[in-house]
């Protein structure tokens, strides 16, 4: 109801809510101080070694999108140019090995553990989740929501443009 004189406010945070997501690539056992343990999905705990450090995060993210897929749902998220330069760096190099997704939407999460199956050029990701759907809107509009706010500030947003450099020999 609407209130004379008063500023109304739509009522709808979902607009300011974001979202972290951390890919990692998976370890062996000889990198034991470059990495450690961590236990994938909730249902079924599996525990997976990987890097200490994730090789991809959200400021990277161009875009996010839940899919409809045989009655349930995938996250798609799409890189930017250096994140896909990431991502096929990595699964051009370790394949049969898994990539650990983690997020921060409200809550920690690690959310899927996709084997490398084939070099992912085109800076996308495509897992079914350890969420339910409300979950994956939920992390996925946080993803969007924060590509809007990181990308005109990201220096990363545009490969570099060589075309002013003098030819080198």
């Amino acid at each position: 109801m609407r209130v004379p004189g008063r500023l109304q406010s739509t009522g709808d945070k979902r607009d300011k809510e974001t979202t972290a997501i951390r890919l990692y690539l998976e370890a062996d056992a000889s990198n034991a101080g470059r990495s450690r343990t961590v236990l994938i999905l909730r249902e079924h705990p599996t525990p997976m070694q990987i890097a200490d450090s994730a090789f991809l995060d959200e400021r990277f993210v161009e875009a996010a999108s839940v899919l409809d897929w045989n009655g349930s749902f995938l996250i798609q998220i799409k890189f930017d140019w250096h994140g896909a330069l990431m991502l096929g760096n990595v699964t051009t190099g370790n394949p049969g090995r898994h990539i650990a997704i983690e997020s921060s939407f409200g809550q920690q999460r690690w959310l899927a553990a996709p084997a490398i199956q084939r070099r992912m050029t085109d800076g996308l990701i495509t897992f079914t989740p350890d969420a339910t759907r409300e979950e994956a809107d939920r992390i996925v509009r946080g993803l969007n929501n924060l590509a809007k706010k990181v990308k005109p500030h990201n220096r990363f947003n545009h490969p570099p443009d060589f075309s002013n450099e003098p030819a080198t020999r």
